[in-house]
């Protein structure tokens, strides 16, 4: 064999199966928060469709035979360390000690004016909490309410929680009128797909249909039926609320506040450039995305960075779509 032929025959020893180049770049993404996976995670977010989990099993067996992942009690991961797998059991626990206090919060944001829809987010989206994480709010706006609504919730939280976001983090609107999420990259779908809604399970179920972009990512994502999501009584103090912002002073209000808060922002992030800017703190009539730090590009990039030293460090190959 020539020295041709022997390049392409290692090449292709080396390179793994469409379906182990999945679950490894899914365990290696899950790594950039060093949080090992369970068999019933991988098979949510893995980028390949997968007939069931027994089948996915069995390319983990064959994973674990090459020494290329490891398992540890329930868990799956990359990392060498697997002190991650208690950091996890840990932050699992936080998480389900705090929960009942987010669905509290999060039913309480419900019964703001203009609110439709509330979803935990985040980490805690994800079970998990830290002694330094805080609890995410997603949520859905009535049309051309959503900077009036925001603001309401933003002065609550700075008047009578003293701007702590600890419980309280609201930092990603949408109104019901412009429900598909643009940045359609694996970060996005996952955060979606791991959305947990407080109230309105139609209104959840309808923002899942206006961005089913992401089962080309996460082919095997389904909505759960079981989720409890019920449709809140509206309080007679949101109701009186809506009435008195009605059309023409809602409407006022609501431009006003948006023109103001884009105001602040552009000088507080001038640091951005556009395209960051419209990325982090996208601020639209119907949007409004308050992520300062840049976490989404932050987890790509890692990602990135993360598969390209495991391919070299195991001379291995991933096979693509």
């Amino acid at each position: 064999m020539n020295q041709s032929n022997l390049s392409n025959a290692n090449t292709k020893n080396n390179c793994l199966t469409l379906s182990e180049s999945a679950v490894i770049e899914c365990l290696l993404y899950f790594d950039t928060f060093t949080y090992p996976l369970t068999l019933d995670e991988i098979y949510k977010f893995c980028t390949v469709k997968c007939d069931s989990t027994f089948t996915l099993e069995s390319t983990l067996n064959a994973l674990l035979n090459k020494n290329l992942i490891k398992q540890k009690e329930l868990f799956y991961f990359v990392n060498d360390d697997d002190s991650i797998v208690e950091r996890r059991i840990k932050g699992n626990k936080k998480a389900q000690q705090v929960m009942p206090k987010a669905i509290k919060y999060g039913r309480f944001i419900a019964q703001f004016p203009f609110v439709e829809t509330v979803f935990i987010s985040g980490s805690l989206s994800k079970n998990y909490f830290d002694e330094n994480g805080d609890v995410d709010f997603f949520i859905i706006t009535k049309s051309q309410r959503l900077w009036l609504c925001r603001s309401l919730l933003v002065g609550f939280k700075k008047v009578f929680l003293l701007n702590s976001r600890k419980y309280f983090c609201v930092n990603y609107f949408v109104g019901n009128d412009s429900l598909s999420i643009p940045d359609k990259n694996i970060f996005t779908a996952t955060e979606i797909a791991s959305l947990i809604p407080i109230n309105n399970f139609n209104g959840y179920a309808n923002f899942i249909e206006h961005n089913q972009w992401i089962y080309k990512n996460l082919p095997n994502f389904n909505i759960s039926k079981n989720i409890n999501a019920p449709n809140l009584n509206e309080t007679r103090v949101k109701i009186l609320s809506e009435k008195l912002m009605g059309k023409s002073l809602g409407d006022f209000a609501d431009k006003q506040l948006f023109k103001l808060t884009l105001s602040i922002w552009q000088k507080k992030f001038k640091h951005f450039n556009k395209t960051d800017f419209d990325l982090n703190m996208r601020s639209r009539k119907n949007v409004s995305k308050h992520h300062p730090s840049g976490f989404q590009q932050k987890v790509l990039n890692s990602w990135a960075l993360n598969k390209e030293n495991y391919c070299k460090k195991h001379q291995i190959y991933f096979t693509t779509l």
